[in-house]
């Protein structure tokens, strides 16, 4: 695999030998995170065919250039598909093209393909009919988060359109609302593959509406579409439906079987197993390290690969005018979501900071995103292979910059940096966010850390006098006695925390509790400052208080701790007001523990969206943690 960037675009080729090319046109939102690991899997799959193909991130989305809700996205999006494939053509001198389109970058690359000449077919996999249905799925998936979080999600306020971390401009969101299938101007490919779940209805309402604009369209239910949609650390690659689009691509468009047949059963090994990928393939590039760059205005952003045999894979961004002072960081995944983050965190982070001086690396560890392909390994959160994806990491910072390195991680990433300051005197810094586990327990499952049933603590207390808790009580909708066994639980482990001297007395031995303890005691003595950043209403709360007592209090009044809590943000920060916030908590931090000069105008906390700006300002600057509204943690959005 090789990185490029075109016209502004962050794209990655899988070189292959033949004429045919293929750019794929994945979904956006959510659903590109959850579905990049398996997209790569695909690309490969069509090389493997000979086919030379291009996964394209659209401008403004994942690793490509411009920032969140910029203005004029749309046409931006079709005009770098149109880009790709001139680029395919002229670097690969390939001649017919074949679009595949996932989710919304169906809709998106069949409307693309009516203005790109010849554009020999449309493949679509679980492809949506039109713009309007992806914004009410969005819309239902934020009002569900918000519902969880019992936040106000502010879709729609008039200004801007905010789901799940999209953020769009009204013009994008209008362009988005009216497009449709059935808006097509022309037939935009000869011949057509949709595939689907045998349930889904959407399929056959593309397949007539492609077939009425004269396309020689096939429709195939599949299975596994829907499981490469799930949260990174848990989903699955549809082998068996990847195979069938490939051979109907191979069969209609080589001449093997007429347009619009079936395409036959496939009953051999290759269709419910990875591709076998050529090493030279894999391996293309490897002895320039250094593979492609961006320029965003404020530096320079570089494709590497490192770490053991070079199958890491990151995005190294080097500041215009890097501080001489500064500290470069490191920016570890989220469980297995690729180096950008939930909502393109990881990108508006790295970007803020090369606007002030400072270096930074978001890498995909092993089995994530781009790293370690040819291997076919998933990643896995709260892993030992995390902790040494992390030292790679911070080797290659240490190699590159005389300067310390800090590292950054949420969720599962703030763990493993957590684990790295313990074990590396290398780790200058630590900024941890929405931490959810100071200890993992061997064979514990990662769905009760992502998807617990129950509440904070807080969140039962504050709503014990409320009438609708008591009706559904009556009415048999909640787990009284689940909900009971689950705070009798906090409230042992944190009367055994009180008590941890008499309790390590008795066992003859060092507790859990106790080694958490040390270690946060050893870091002090190291001097090590830790930015420690939760959400108003993340189970890290309950986390926190089992180690280290009621909010946390033995933690946050260690000299180098900055202890924050942010009001009303979810678990990712996917609101675009709550990821502006925690850039200015860095910027403080970087200022007050590493005297870095920037200026205070920089630092103040953006205008929140509703009328508790007032309280969310109080908690961003307040020493210790607040007293907040507490909640389930967020079900989607792939955060582990």
């Amino acid at each position: 695999m090789t990185p490029v960037y075109i016209a502004n675009c962050f794209a990655m080729l899988h070189p292959a030998p033949g004429r045919h090319g293929v750019v794929i046109c994945g979904p956006i939102g959510d659903d590109a995170l959850n579905t990049y690991r398996p997209l790569v899997f695909l690309a490969e799959r069509f090389a493997a065919a000979g086919n030379p193909t291009l996964r394209l991130e659209y401008y403004g989305a994942g690793d490509s250039g411009g920032e969140d809700g910029e203005a004029g996205r749309f046409q931006a999006w079709l005009n770098g598909i149109a880009a790709a494939v001139n680029w395919l053509r002229d670097e690969c001198g390939v001649g017919p093209v074949t679009l595949v389109g996932v989710r919304i970058g169906a809709v998106i690359a069949a409307h693309a393909a009516c203005d790109i000449p010849d554009v020999a077919a449309l493949v679509l996999l679980s492809p949506l009919a039109s713009g309007r249905q992806f914004l009410r799925q969005m819309t239902l998936r934020a009002r569900n988060t918000a519902e969880i979080w019992q936040v106000d999600p502010h879709i729609d306020d008039g200004g801007w359109f905010e789901a799940h971390g999209l953020r769009l401009d009204p013009a994008t969101h209008d362009m988005l609302s009216r497009l449709d299938m059935a808006s097509l101007p022309q037939c935009p490919a000869p011949q057509a593959l949709v595939l689907d779940e045998a349930d889904s209805p959407t399929g056959m309402v593309v397949f007539r509406h492609l077939a009425g604009l004269g396309a020689a369209v096939t429709r195939e239910a599949v299975e596994g579409l829907t499981g490469m949609r799930r949260d990174p650390y848990e989903n699955t690659v549809p082998h068996a439906a990847f195979a069938t689009a490939v051979a109907w691509h191979q069969r209609a468009l080589h001449g093997d079987a007429p347009p619009g047949a079936e395409a036959a059963p496939h009953d051999d090994e290759s269709a419910t197993s990875p591709p076998r990928i050529d090493p030279g393939f894999a391996a293309r590039g490897r002895d320039r390290m250094e593979l492609a760059c961006l320029a965003t205005g404020c530096g320079d952003e570089t494709a590497i690969r490192f770490g053991p045999h070079h199958s890491l894979f990151g995005i190294l961004s080097t500041p215009a005018h890097p501080r001489p002072d500064a500290p470069s960081i490191l920016i570890a995944n989220t469980g297995a979501n690729p180096r950008y983050g939930n909502s393109r965190g990881a990108v508006s982070i790295a970007r803020f900071l090369a606007a002030h001086g400072i270096a930074s690396l978001r890498m995909d560890g092993a089995g994530i995103g781009d790293a370690a392909i040819d291997t076919g390994e998933h990643g896995v959160p709260y892993s030992a292979q995390g902790d040494s994806d992390l030292s790679a990491g911070i080797d290659e910072l240490t190699q590159r910059f005389a300067s310390p390195v800090l590292v950054l991680g949420l969720c599962s990433g703030a763990y493993h940096a957590l684990r790295a300051a313990n074990h590396d005197p290398r780790v200058a810094g630590l900024i941890l966010v929405n931490l959810q586990k100071f200890v993992w327990r061997e064979g514990e499952s990662l769905s009760v850390v992502q998807r617990t049933t129950f509440r904070t603590t807080r969140f039962y207390l504050q709503n014990m006098v409320s009438a609708t808790v008591w009706r559904r009580l009556r009415e048999g909708e909640i787990n009284a006695a689940g909900i009971t066994r689950a705070l009798a639980g906090r409230a042992w482990r944190r009367m055994l925390a009180v008590a941890d001297p008499l309790v390590a007395t008795m066992q003859g031995g060092e507790t859990p509790v106790g080694r958490v303890r040390r270690q946060a005691r050893q870091l002090k003595r190291r001097g090590v400052p830790i930015l420690f950043v939760l959400a108003g209403n993340d189970p890290g709360l309950d986390e926190i208080a089992e180690y280290f007592g009621a909010r946390g209090r033995q933690f946050s009044r260690l000299p180098n701790v900055m202890f924050r809590i942010l009001e009303g943000a979810d678990h990712t920060f996917s609101a675009h007001w709550a990821r502006e916030t925690l850039q200015g908590m860095i910027a403080t931090f970087l200022r007050q523990r590493f005297g870095l000069a920037i200026a205070a105008d920089e630092l103040a906390a953006p205008a929140s969206p509703d009328a508790g700006v007032a309280q969310r300002e109080a908690a961003f600057v307040a020493p210790a943690l607040s007293v907040v509204p507490p909640v389930a943690i967020d079900t989607s959005g792939g955060a582990a």
